[in-house]
């Protein structure tokens, strides 16, 4: 069985798809990784300008998840659904808040498109006893939906950027693909 290691995959020159997109931040990541975006997705109309002007890309559809009902085929999938009802800081939302569910908007465009891969991420506090049983129905989701499916917790400090920030990653490999995933070990650290 081929191992997936991090960023060590053969993932350069593939395509990807990017929902929940924000400013961008993340599809900058897919770009310093070789990966293209080739379409992304955000609700928030001034989110989306500051898109095309962080990334530089114009492949932003600004509009709500639910009314899209076709996804363009992409190797890749990556999104960072909103965690206002997981986050550890600030006003949390409700369980019955809708936006503790756009998950399953990922898992539709998952099921959508088969892409090899997807990946995720998020705040660490979906990790917790109050969040865990939404954090435990992803994942079920994605695994249901045929994808080899593996998380960790990450700090941002151990890879060279000067803040602590811990967030969540969800890294799914279609099953039929045979491909074990490893997470990358620090680059940073002590001395």
């Amino acid at each position: 069985m081929p191992s997936l290691v991090g960023s060590e995959m053969c993932i350069r020159d593939r395509s990807a798809i990017s929902l929940f997109s924000g400013c961008g931040g993340s599809d900058l990541g897919l770009l310093a990784a070789g990966i293209q975006p080739i379409w992304a997705n955000e609700v928030r109309e001034s989110a989306c300008e500051l898109y095309q002007h962080v990334t530089g890309l114009k492949s932003i559809v600004c509009r709500d998840v639910a009314d899209v009902t076709k996804f363009p085929e992409a190797e890749i999938l990556a999104g960072c659904y909103p965690c206002q009802g997981y986050s550890q800081a600030g006003r949390r939302r409700g369980d019955d808040d809708g936006v503790n569910y756009l998950y399953r908007e990922f898992d539709r465009a998952l099921r959508q498109m088969r892409p090899l891969g997807f990946i995720v991420e998020n705040v660490d506090g979906m990790r917790f006893s109050q969040n865990r049983r939404l954090l435990k129905n992803q994942l079920h989701r994605f695994r249901l939906a045929g994808y080899n499916v593996s998380w960790a917790i990450l700090n941002a400090r151990d890879f060279g950027v000067a803040q602590e920030r811990r967030r969540l990653f969800v890294v799914g490999t279609r099953s039929s693909e045979r491909i074990k995933f490893s997470f990358p070990e620090p680059t940073h650290g002590p001395g």
